[in-house]
């Protein structure tokens, strides 16, 4: 296939935080992509918003991708081979053999047989997927139909059925009589964005089908500043945001015979380029379930147990793309140096010896930073949420977007990291202030800056706590709110939490490389002292996204650099 195509992507997304839903084209959270795609000669650029742009060219075995960084354009350069990807094909349906619905000729069908990678793979299976393989047994062809919403009278459609367990999923695809691919939609699991059953819907336009492409089509841009550098975690970029992987998880699975697995795969949303992929992936998995299984069978000896969830069958360069990126996620002691410090206005006797912010206004709903190593914006923004409620006495969400498109100083790199300390000096020195959530939403992914928009003004400073001073920090966090706490979640037992006082011998004697909040603090009915702690990995994750950790000298790191935001003034 030679051809140019541009598509939209809509989908009901987190009602709880962003009334109305939002509206992503692929499946990075921006509103329009362009495709320009030689499935033949291998190659393929993909343009987010006239903004981001992932170029593919097998023949060079290196796939580009180039990004808003702050001011200015950044590179990274992978090679093709270890970076994701999935097959575009001809639109054609075994079911329906005869019907011309089809977006390559039978020419370009013969090449696409032909021409291979050097590892006898077709160069087209290395490119990011744009559209599904209607020539895949499970598409069954339904015959004509309408599509009033688009005002197009003539369409044909397919139809693929999948029951996963008690959960039945449809999927449907619309095209043209010339056979131009209209609408992919979908109720059922993960085949766009994540682990749940909803309602998807894919609308592509302007499709045209190309003889050859203009010789500078794919050429690697000069302002894209790709002079050879590569990301510290090239192989796990599917995790930290590289477009052309959150693009590529939109590939219907596939499965190669391990029915653990392919449960698993349904349930967390994972597509596979090829069978290498899969069984690599699927290693990852069953080695993940041997601990879990083997850790809940001693459950009485740990006090806590660990659950299977959409981290699995990640590899640990992925992982360590979330929890510990280039810069470092969380707070350091010379980012304490000269901030003011806590000033108690209660005793130890009088503050209480149970105290939680979960539920309440001062602590906001639990969130997701999704494949974006950003868990610092939402320490730093949950922090900022609290101080503002104690000002105003009213929950107002903030940006976490506005921090990783526009905060690009000192140590903090969107995506790729940052430090709260950073943020909230960045927030009241510099912007004086930080956009609303709903003027300013969540896209899991490195952008410009929007100037455009409103920012509700806030003078403050961060206050710092003690260090290592557990009655100092539960008197602030009773009287000042959730706190900003960096911890050690290297262990793989962190990120199967599942319920439970999590305690291990150690934890945060070493590095902190996840930002997390603190809401409370309490005492099992075993007399064992918590500390209440708030993730940002969704409510699935953990005690509806939180964890109890030991309130001990092994507390993961909590004590250590805690800090939180004072408001004095508020302009809206």
């Amino acid at each position: 296939m030679r051809a140019a195509v541009s598509y939209t992507f809509s989908v009901p997304y987190v009602e709880k935080l962003q009334k109305g839903g939002l509206v992503y084209v692929g499946f990075a959270l921006g509103n329009h992509y362009d495709v320009s795609q030689d499935s033949v000669g291998g190659r393929q650029k993909i343009v987010r918003d006239k903004l981001e742009t992932v170029l593919t060219i097998v023949d060079k075995s290196k796939r580009y991708n180039i990004y808003p960084a702050g001011d200015k354009y950044a590179c990274f350069e992978l090679d093709v081979h270890s970076a994701h990807g999935g097959p575009t094909r001809r639109l054609q349906s075994r079911s329906q053999p005869d019907a011309q619905l089809r977006v390559e000729s039978e020419s370009s069908a013969a090449e696409f047989q032909t021409h291979y990678a050097a590892n006898a793979q077709p160069k087209s299976s290395f490119l990011v997927f744009v559209l599904p393989d209607l020539r895949e047994d499970r598409w069954v062809y339904k015959g004509e139909t309408s599509i009033p919403d688009l005002e197009i009278d003539n369409a044909h459609w397919y139809e693929y059925l999948l029951k996963e367990g008690d959960m039945d999923m449809t999927y449907r695809m619309y095209v043209s009589e010339e056979g131009h691919p209209l609408r992919l939609w979908q109720l059922g699991a993960n085949l766009y964005s994540g682990g749940h059953k909803d309602i998807y819907v894919s609308d592509y336009y302007n499709f045209k089908a190309v003889d050859d492409f203009a010789e500078d089509e794919f050429a690697v841009p000069e302002w894209g500043n790709c002079n050879g550098s590569t990301s510290p975690y090239a192989d796990a970029l599917g995790a930290a945001g590289d477009a052309g992987a959150q693009i590529e998880a939109q590939a219907p699975s596939r499965h190669w015979g391990d029915a653990a697995y392919d449960s698993f795969v349904h349930a967390s949303g994972r597509r596979h380029r090829h069978a290498g992929e899969y069984h690599a992936r699927r290693r990852h998995f069953h080695a993940s379930r041997a601990a879990v299984e083997a850790h809940n069978a001693a459950e009485a000896e740990h006090g806590f147990r660990l659950g299977l969830n959409r981290f699995a069958d990640w590899t640990p360069e992925e992982w360590e793309a979330v929890t510990s990126t280039e810069t470092g996620s969380g707070v350091s002691a010379e980012d304490l140096e000269g901030l003011p410090m806590h000033q108690r206005t209660l005793s130890n006797e009088e503050v209480p010896a149970v105290f939680s912010w979960q539920g309440t206004p001062m602590d906001s709903p639990v969130k997701d930073q999704g494949a974006c190593g950003s868990c610092w914006t939402f320490s730093t923004v949950s922090t900022v949420e609290a101080a503002y409620y104690r000002v105003k006495g009213e929950q107002r969400l903030f940006s976490e977007q506005n921090l990783i498109d526009c905060s690009w100083v000192g140590t903090n790199r969107g995506c790729y990291g940052g430090r709260q300390i950073t943020a909230l000096d960045w927030i009241f020195q510099t912007q004086h202030g930080l956009a609303g959530e709903a003027e300013y939403p969540y896209r899991g992914l490195n952008d410009w800056c929007r100037k455009d928009v409103k920012r509700v003004g806030l003078k403050g400073r961060s206050v710092q706590v003690p260090a290592d001073d557990h009655e100092a920090l539960k008197e602030a966090i009773a009287t000042k709110g959730p706190i900003t706490v960096s911890v050690d979640a290297g262990d793989p037992k962190f990120k199967f939490y599942a319920g439970g006082l999590y305690k291990r011998k150690g934890c945060g004697k070493g590095r902190l490389n996840h930002a997390v909040i603190v809401s409370g603090y309490g005492t099992t009915d075993e007399g064992e002292d918590y500390w209440l702690v708030k993730n940002m990995w969704s409510p699935f994750w953990g005690e509806k996204g939180y964890v109890r950790i030991a309130r001990s000298e092994d507390d993961c790191g909590i004590s250590k650099l805690p800090v939180y935001a004072e408001i004095d003034e508020v302009s809206e």
